[in-house]
């Protein structure tokens, strides 16, 4: 189990969020803006401690529909 809280990639040229996010069960804050990320992956509704997400500036043209769970 990671014990990793927060997450800054931001300005990185990213452009995919890994499926693996999921397994950060300890992550309260992920911040990648400022990349070239285009969708959100469904596993980042596996983030139950996630109270801060910045994912500004990026090319995600659409927010899934379960974007509220």
């Amino acid at each position: 189990m990671s014990r990793l809280t927060a997450l800054a990639l931001s300005s990185n040229q990213i452009t995919e969020i890994p499926s693996e996010i999921g397994h950060l069960e300890s992550l309260s804050g992920l911040y990648m803006d400022k990349n070239q990320i285009t969708e959100i992956p469904s596993t980042i509704y596996q983030l139950s401690n996630l109270t801060a997400l910045n994912l500004s500036s990026n090319r995600i043209t659409e927010l899934p529909s379960t974007i509220n769970q």
